[in-house]
């Protein structure tokens, strides 16, 4: 199996797309993109860790380490579409979500560099899986997509205390 590593200029350029008309009245579409983003982080993350862990002696071939990295790829890809929206869209509800979708920016950078390079890897080295240098990429993929993750969580989990405070004090004011 081999896998076409020319897929993150697609990934890159998925910044570019159209925010879908109607999005706005869909209450907080910038928290629900979150939310899908890292649950589609933390399935990057599973995927590279179970690559990391299997040992030279498992049954784990490169075919399946290839399909592995290919659902990587594709996430990696649906996640950067989301944040391309949320880039260009830049209506979001809190300053926690324009923090989030600007540092993830760059984590999404490397994840596909990483990704790409793990690809690579693989392409030319179907023999010889446990070398350091593709443990290595493998490695750094998990740690971002556990980043992506975190950053995401956060962010929506401060804009949901960010809605209790708010609730708070509209209580507050009216007794």
């Amino acid at each position: 199996m081999k896998l076409n590593h020319s897929w993150y200029a697609y990934a890159l350029c998925a910044a570019m797309a159209v925010v879908p008309a109607g999005a706005t009245t869909l209450g907080n579409v910038a928290e629900n993109m979150m939310k899908d983003a890292s649950a589609k982080a933390f399935k990057i993350s599973d995927n590279a860790q179970a690559i990391y862990m299997s040992e030279p002696e498992s049954s784990i071939s490169w075919q399946g380490q290839g399909m592995r990295l290919e659902a990587i790829k594709d996430a990696v890809m649906a996640i950067s579409e989301d944040v391309g929206h949320l880039n260009l869209w830049g209506r979001m509800e809190s300053p926690a979500e324009r923090k989030a979708v600007e540092e993830a920016n760059p984590i999404l950078k490397d994840l596909a560099a990483q990704t790409t390079d793990a690809i690579q890897f693989l392409n030319n080295n179907a023999n010889n899986l446990f070398l350091p240098e593709y443990r290595e990429h493998v490695k750094k993929i998990s740690r971002d997509a556990e980043q992506l993750r975190t950053l995401f969580r956060e962010s929506t989990k401060l804009n949901a205390l960010s809605h209790k405070a708010e609730h708070l004090r509209e209580e507050l004011s009216h007794s």
